[in-house]
């Protein structure tokens, strides 16, 4: 009970500085796409999954102390929402454990849109052919507290280059609590950052919300066992997302996953289905996911490759 009480209390302190927002729709909102693509397979779902700790520069990294092994490295490619805006998306994460309770993450993203052609006050075409691109440079800290708890830290500065270009720097603060082996909890807040001004000089807000997430694993014979798990985030905007999904693996080294996202109206991320496979082998590691039932991130699909000792 003295658990809960404490879980509670830290969850509402940081749930404490929610501001009122500027008038407006949400700035640099690509920072919220996963950009593992395990994760995506899970559709987001995976926020309490001590799993893929090379991307935790991105997000979680309250998660960090509960990872395994010392190194963990991966690149992905992601071809992203090829029926609406198509962006080819590089990317790359990398994890050290510096000691058993305290990790280190760093993240690269290369976002690279299709050419737009700027247009006039009344939709003429001006002739100005930009090509969208977008950076965004990740860093996470995530700390053990004792054999249960855990505080992450994540910072990240966001660069969306085109017709109208602008930056921003933005962060998260997470805790996670592991009352027994099977279950983990975080909560935090995420995506807390700089107001961003356009060039017609309107302010705009990133995504920032107040987030929870659980996982329990459970073990179902030798060499089968399946996490269950759910994350949801409610948009200091108004806007509410929510999502559930499972993992199956046989003998760690073959995977299974399968996530439902649900979102309201101009969300950051839209309702969409994951599914995707993953297969482990002596540290070597490599996810493929595929987002589908959504008009606007249908037919997204991502591959990976990791390293982990």
């Amino acid at each position: 009970m003295a658990g809960c009480n404490r879980f509670y209390t830290l969850l509402l302190t940081l749930l404490l500085p929610v501001s009122v927002w500027a008038q407006g729709g949400d700035a640099l909102s690509f920072t919220r796409i996963e950009r593992d693509p395990a994760g995506a397979a899970l559709a987001g779902a995976g926020t309490a999954l001590p799993a893929g700790a090379a991307w935790k520069a991105f997000s979680d990294a309250a998660m960090l102390p509960f990872t395994q092994g010392k190194l963990d490295a991966s690149v992905a490619y992601q071809r992203w929402a090829p029926e609406t805006a198509l962006s080819n998306n590089v990317q790359a994460g990398v994890t050290f454990k510096v000691l058993p309770k305290l990790a280190l993450s760093a993240g690269y993203s290369l976002n690279m849109g299709t050419p737009v052609t700027s247009l006039g006050e009344f939709g003429e075409e001006l002739g100005t052919t930009v090509k969208p691109m977008s950076h965004l440079v990740a860093l996470g800290v995530g700390v053990g507290l004792g054999e249960k708890w855990s505080l992450g830290v994540n910072l990240r500065y966001a660069i969306d280059k085109g017709i109208d270009s602008h930056s921003g720097f933005s962060g998260d603060l997470s805790v996670a609590w592991q009352p027994i082996a099977a279950l983990r909890v975080s909560a935090g807040v995420a995506t807390l950052g700089t107001s961003v001004a356009s060039e017609d000089g309107n302010k705009y807000q990133q995504p920032a919300s107040g987030r929870l997430g659980v996982n329990w694993g459970l073990i179902l014979a030798k060499d089968h066992a399946i996490d269950l798990m759910a994350s949801g985030d409610v948009f200091f905007s108004g806007k509410v997302s929510g999502a559930l999904g499972v993992q199956y693996s046989w003998r760690k080294m073959l995977f299974a996953r399968c996530g439902y996202r649900l979102s309201s109206a101009a969300c950051a991320l839209p309702s969409h289905l994951g599914l995707g496979l993953g297969v482990c082998f002596h540290g070597f590691r490599l996810d493929v996911s595929y987002l589908t039932a959504s008009k606007e991130v249908a037919n997204t699909l991502a591959v990976g490759l990791g390293y982990n000792f």
